[in-house]
């Protein structure tokens, strides 16, 4: 989590030294850690997130490497990028519009000698750094370096999950994941006006290249927006052609949102100092403050599972979201559930009936004598409580609901039950 927000703040940095300003660099910060579903996943997801948070450093020692080239900040772009790519080897992704600008510094330079060598060197120092750093940090390819990153290649399309996932009240096999999906998701659990910024700024990128679709590529200042276009898009398209298995939610693609945030930036950077749209830009802006005043009273009064939000984009009607798509499915709820019977029950003993794994690992977080008073039963008819957060299980649990004890309801939806059964 501290490592989460200290990128955060890297994150402020890096728009501040695109844009030169600070209020542009503040409403970047906070539609990074003001995201209702992303932020809350900081306190226990330690895969998604690191892998985000390396995307935001070196997104920063990028724009430091290309603004100030020096054979040091390079290296350091390579170090970085070779640990983002060992996390995930989709970062790759960009290593890729790395090398390609590199390339392009390169062919800019023919014509002077100096300068080309400089590029040429560059160029070098970047290449060997990563291969290197990522053969170190990469013990597995140790042994067959080129084999065993052709298999790290193949397992990340045919990654081994039999579960299932549900959008829509549509429910898929892991491996068998609809093209809309993650877009999907990302929408409708994104607040409304970071969403409305992004996708603006997508069009007003992709306005700047059918301009002159050859020439921008080689214009210094196009090239952080088309590294984070590139860092949106690529990955989604990758999707189309790899058909990876994927998880519950967007969660294996929360990388591409410090990129989408940068192409909002942009766009809100455009409204600001396009002098005709001045109107535009302070509706526009105060329309974001208001989002961000809901969201963050949002996720104080739902802490610690703020991340089952979703946007009015879908209804919020009774029990909709619940039946329709993916809540609390990392069990983080079970901690409160079974806080709160402990609170409400003086017995020495409380046999509980969990409806998957999760509740056996929360009531470790609990204080050492509740721990001590909650064993597990396997045997339904035993239970004194039963404990489920509809993971897997969409319809109503099959009790009698005078029996329900307790149940936590957000966006009008169920997150978990208590029924008590003796």
């Amino acid at each position: 989590h501290l490592f989460f927000l200290f990128c955060a703040y890297v994150f402020f940095l890096l728009i501040d030294l695109i844009f030169k300003n600070k209020y542009l660099a503040l409403l970047g910060f906070l539609f990074l850690v003001m995201h209702p579903h992303i932020y809350p996943h900081s306190f226990f997801n330690t895969k998604d997130i690191p892998f985000l948070s390396f995307f935001i450093l070196s997104f920063y020692a990028k724009e430091k490497a290309f603004r100030n080239p020096s054979y040091w900040h390079f290296i350091l772009l390579g170090i970085l990028t070779a640990i983002l790519c060992n996390l995930r080897i989709i970062g790759f992704i960009l290593v890729l519009i790395i090398l390609f600008f590199l390339i392009i510094n390169i062919i800019k330079n023919l014509r002077e000698k100096t300068q080309l060598i400089k590029k040429f060197l560059y160029f070098n120092a970047y290449l060997l750094s990563i291969i290197i750093t990522y053969y170190i940090v990469t013990p597995y390819l140790w042994d067959d370096p080129i084999n065993r990153f052709i298999e790290i290649y193949k397992n990340m399309s045919q990654f081994r999950w039999g579960g299932y996932v549900i959008i829509f009240r549509e429910i898929f096999n892991a491996d068998e994941i609809p093209l809309y999906f993650v877009p999907a998701y990302m929408s409708i659990t994104t607040p409304i006006m970071i969403m409305i910024s992004g996708i603006a700024g997508v069009f007003l990128i992709f306005k700047w290249i059918k301009k002159d679709i050859f020439q921008i590529f080689t214009i210094d200042k196009y090239r952080p927006y088309l590294t984070y276009l590139g860092c949106f898009l690529g990955p989604i398209l990758a999707i189309i052609l790899l058909r990876p298995v994927l998880y519950d939610s967007w969660r294996q693609f929360f990388f591409i949102y410090p990129a989408f945030i940068l192409l909002g930036i942009y766009f809100i950077h455009h409204l600001i100092e396009n002098y005709s749209l001045k109107k535009v830009s302070y509706i526009f802006n105060i329309l974001i403050i208001i989002n961000l005043l809901y969201i963050s009273f949002y996720m104080i009064k739902n802490h610690p599972i703020q991340h089952v939000y979703y946007n009015k984009i879908v209804p919020h009607t009774p029990e909709h979201i619940r039946k329709s798509f993916e809540q609390d499915y990392w069990g983080v709820s079970f901690r409160q559930s079974l806080e709160y019977i402990c609170e409400n029950d003086s017995r020495d003993t409380l046999l509980i009936y969990g409806d998957n794994y999760g509740v056996f690992i929360n009531h470790f977080l609990l204080d050492e004598k509740d721990t001590k008073r909650i064993v597990f039963t396997k045997d339904i008819d035993k239970a004194y409580y039963f404990i489920g957060n509809y993971r897997f299980h969409r319809d109503d649990y099959n009790f009698d609901p005078s029996k329900i004890y307790y149940k936590k309801i957000i966006n009008n939806s169920s997150v978990f039950i208590i029924y008590k059964l003796k």
